[in-house]
């Protein structure tokens, strides 16, 4: 039907008339999308009520982003547990964030600690990252500060691929927290983090090349990584990126290994 109204259009015609057509189309597209987001939402709800976990937490994302159903953070959270107590990673960090962030409850980093852990045990990578984080900052005598375990859930991250995991990891090695300052180790986690896309590792390298923290300074190259970091949407490397480049506006302050 569409098609045979756009085809009478040949340019000659009223210009409301267009912008009819144009408003008729934008309403039946608008229809559209709406009737696959609801397709979408009974998939979920039936997929969670026949005990897929995954079907729980896609339903939970739905109401915690108010995307096709109105936003509702007990759903989302019931949702997410759901989906927790049926062993899903995913849902148990989901879960974790709402106690650690203080979100439809109040703040509770020894229930987010619970769920993070069980999240990394079935195997989910951002559970063992953000447990890490709950072990490496001081967070008010909350969960006791430990760099040692720390480092030892930032590594399971990280040889699951996780970027984050590498880049804390690394950080860990540069500042000297919980183990001896080795700014070669922090390199090698700080690369590794950034070939996997995370922008903070490709930023920190960049920081060991600009000041030649355990390698020779080179400007180019810390150009290059902060240029990546910035393509990540990392705004510490964007601005990283901005300050070396007026530097190597001056040939005689350009430091770079030939």
């Amino acid at each position: 039907m569409i098609g045979l109204v756009l085809s009478g259009l040949d340019g000659s015609g009223d210009n409301s008339m267009k912008k009819l057509v144009k408003f008729i189309i934008s309403i039946w597209v608008c229809l559209f999308f709406i009737d696959l987001k609801a397709d979408a939402i009974q998939e979920n709800i039936t997929s969670c009520g026949a005990g897929n976990s995954d079907g729980c937490v896609e339903l939970a994302n739905l109401y915690y982003e108010g995307n096709g159903v109105k936003h509702s953070y007990s759903k989302a959270q019931a949702y997410y547990r759901k989906a927790c107590d049926a062993g899903n990673g995913r849902g148990c960090v989901n879960l974790g964030d709402f106690y650690k962030d203080g979100i439809n409850q109040k703040l509770d980093y020894f229930k987010a600690n619970t769920y993070y852990a069980k999240a990394c045990v079935a195997g989910n990578s951002d559970g063992c990252y953000k447990l890490g984080t709950l072990y490496d900052y001081d967070n008010g005598n909350r969960i006791k500060q430990d760099y040692s375990k720390a480092r030892s859930y930032y590594s399971k991250a990280c040889d699951a691929g996780n970027g984050l995991g590498c880049s804390h990891l690394g950080f860990l090695y540069k500042k000297g927290n919980g183990v001896k300052q080795d700014n070669v180790k922090a390199r090698g986690y700080f690369t590794k983090a950034c070939n996997i896309g995370n922008g903070f590792g490709c930023t920190s390298l960049g920081i060991l090349y600009f000041n030649g923290e355990g390698i020779k300074k080179d400007d180019l190259k810390a150009r290059a990584y902060y240029a990546k970091a910035c393509n990540a949407n990392n705004a510490a490397g964007c601005f990283n990126l901005g300050i070396v480049n007026d530097q190597l506006k001056k040939p005689s302050d350009i430091v770079s290994k030939q």
